[in-house]
């Protein structure tokens, strides 16, 4: 083998070889910051006086917002069945579908709303027109509230 075709077979060796070790580092990167802890939330001090919703005196109240036809809500509503499963009765869980103005009755009532009210230890509600939702965005740190909007889904306190 001529030494000019040996050289470029081992710098093309050496550049895939570097590539695949790039490639596991990026990888690795990603990860961690996938799978890195969030920031702890600050609970607010006070629960909001508007609030309707009930807080549990001496356990802690753990609040959902939900979209009731949103798939995202799925997902939310299966880990919040194994967290209450794991506390039992050592929280308040409240799951609030938020329903938009304008809509049939019994809009919010999907499956999703019966599997949240399956959940042993979780009462749901549902927050005509978002001013519950609204009521609680405004007591919580501004980086704590957020709007998902997804091709699914709108959920926003105004």
């Amino acid at each position: 083998m001529p030494a000019r075709d040996r050289d470029k077979s081992l710098l093309l060796c050496a550049a895939g070889v570097l590539w695949v070790i790039g490639l596991a580092f990026g990888l690795r990167a990603s990860l961690n910051y996938e799978n890195a802890p969030a920031a702890p939330g600050q609970a607010p001090a006070h629960w909001p006086v508007e609030s309707k919703i009930q807080r549990g005196f001496g356990v802690p109240t753990l609040v959902v917002m939900a979209h009731p036809h949103c798939p995202c809500t799925r997902a939310t509503l299966g880990e919040l069945a194994v967290l209450m499963a794991r506390v039992q009765k050592r929280v308040n869980a409240v799951v609030v579908f938020v329903v938009p103005n304008g809509v049939p009755e019994k809009w919010e009532e999907t499956d999703l709303w019966r599997n949240a009210a399956q959940i042993p230890g979780v009462r749901v509600l549902k927050d005509v027109g978002g001013k519950e939702a609204a009521v609680l965005a405004r007591s919580l740190p501004a980086k704590r509230c957020s709007m998902a909007r997804t091709e699914h889904c709108s959920l926003a306190a105004a």
